[in-house]
C-alpha cells in the first residue's frame, strides 16, 4: 500500500482460488485504518463456485450468496464504506440477489472470438445493474484459444471502453497484464502506441 500512496483509489485483492478468506478480509480492514485512499476490495473469480459439478444449482447459488453475504458483513466493520468489486463473465447472469451485496462488477470476455458482442452484451447487462459500478476489463491473451488478442479486436475494445468511460457509463478499464506483459506480444505493443494516442483525453469524474 505504500507504493500506492499517491494514488486516489486503490481496490485491494481479497480473493484466491474463488474462495474468500475472512483473514484476507481482516487485513484489508487493517490497511483501511492506516490508508485512507484504499476504497475498494476486488474478488476476483469469485464466481468459481458456480461452475463446479459437485452441487444442485441451488447449492452453488446458496454457497455463493452465503460467501458474499459473509464478506459484506465482515467490510462493514470499516470506519468508511468499503465498495466490494467482483469479476463477472458475460456468459452468466447474476445470481438472484447477489447485487445486493456487491457495489461493482468488472466485466469480461473470456473467448476473443465472442468479442464482437461486446455492445451488445454490455448494453444487456448494464440494464440488468441499473445502480451498480460498471468496470471493463480487456485482455491482451485469448487464454481459451491460446493467442494474442488481433490488432482489430484490440482497436473494437479499447476504443469502445474509452467511448463509455467518456459517457460515465463505467468507472474505469482493467487491463489484464499478470503474465502477458514484457514478453513481446503484438497485443501489447499495440495497447502501448493506443495509449500513447490517448493518453490526454479528458474523462468527467
Amino acid at each position: 500500500m505504500e507504493s500506492f500512496c499517491r494514488m486516489r483509489n486503490v481496490m485491494w485483492g481479497a480473493c484466491r482460488g474463488g474462495e474468500i478468506k475472512e483473514y484476507e478480509l481482516g487485513f484489508i480492514l487493517q490497511l483501511a485504518q492506516e490508508y485512507p485512499n484504499l476504497t475498494s476490495v476486488f474478488m476476483d473469480d469469485v464466481s468459481e463456485i458456480l461452475k463446479s459439478t459437485q452441487y444442485t444449482v441451488e447449492e452453488k447459488q446458496h454457497i455463493f450468496m452465503n460467501m458474499l453475504k459473509r464478506s459484506r458483513d465482515v467490510l462493514n466493520q470499516a470506519d468508511r464504506k468499503l465498495d466490494t468489486y467482483i469479476t463477472w463473465y458475460w456468459h452468466d447472469d447474476p445470481v438472484p440477489g447477489m447485487l445486493d451485496y456487491v457495489d461493482g462488477l468488472s466485466l469480461w470476455t473470456w473467448d476473443s472470438r465472442e468479442l464482437p458482442l461486446l455492445k451488445e452484451r454490455f448494453e444487456a447487462l448494464e440494464k440488468k445493474c441499473q445502480g451498480l459500478k460498471l468496470m471493463l476489463g480487456i485482455y491482451m491473451y485469448d487464454f481459451k484459444n491460446r493467442k494474442p488478442i488481433s490488432d482489430d479486436m484490440m482497436e473494437m475494445q479499447c476504443n469502445y471502453a474509452l467511448e463509455l468511460l467518456k459517457e460515465k457509463r463505467i468507472e474505469g478499464v482493467i487491463f489484464h497484464a499478470n503474465t502477458v506483459m514484457g514478453v513481446n506480444m503484438p497485443s501489447e505493443h499495440w495497447l502501448r502506441r493506443w495509449i500513447d494516442q490517448v493518453k490526454n483525453t479528458e474523462i468527467p469524474d
